[in-house]
């Protein structure tokens, strides 16, 4: 490992998670996904306590806070609902409806629910995710009711976003390098 100055470092206190409800958000950045037609639409709170709470994080943690929107032909209805709340929020703006970095900088209102996932390692865990997008108006004025959570316990499917991991197969007795010798994993503890 390299030498670090340990008494510079801060320690991490976790991550920070919205609770369900409604924000006014803004639109940071986002990213079209052709080959599976989505766009990955990153966001931050603008409005309210919560307000600015992802602005620190680099383009590394945009995971933390972003949410897929789906342009697939089964998905159209939904990316329509979508961009017509972005045009409800930001009164004069009319999307052109090809160019998606259009929505950067625009104001969208999303609504939040707990969600319940079985994790990679096995162990449940829970989450808020963005539900869908409202008016901005409707956050401000309270119009709007939080749906109870999503409970994908029981779903096998890889949660949306997220990767499995690769593991690789473990070696096969007797197995061979590329040179041809024959290989020894009795040194190998995990094996």
């Amino acid at each position: 490992m390299k030498p670090i100055n340990w008494t510079e470092v801060q320690e991490s206190t976790g991550s920070t998670i919205l609770e369900p409800g409604a924000y006014v958000c803004r639109i940071t950045d986002v990213h079209d996904v052709p080959g599976k037609e989505y766009l990955w639409v990153v966001f931050d709170v603008i409005e309210g306590p919560n307000a600015g709470i992802y602005a620190k994080m680099g383009p590394d943690d945009e995971w933390k806070h972003r949410f897929a929107q789906s342009y697939k032909d089964t998905a159209k209805g939904m990316f329509k609902a979508f961009y017509t709340r972005i045009q409800e929020s930001n009164p004069g703006f009319v999307w052109n409806g090809t160019d998606e970095r259009q929505f950067i900088g625009k104001e969208i209102g999303l609504l939040f629910r707990k969600e319940y996932y079985t994790g990679n390692d096995g162990a449940d865990k829970e989450r808020t995710v963005v539900d869908y997008a409202i008016c901005s108006q409707d956050v401000r004025s309270g119009n709007f009711k939080v749906r109870e959570p999503n409970d994908r316990r029981d779903d096998k499917s890889v949660p949306f976003g997220e990767a499995r991991p690769y593991v690789a197969p473990a070696p096969m007795t007797g197995a061979y390098s590329p040179n041809g010798q024959t290989m020894d994993y009795s040194d190998v503890p995990f094996m």
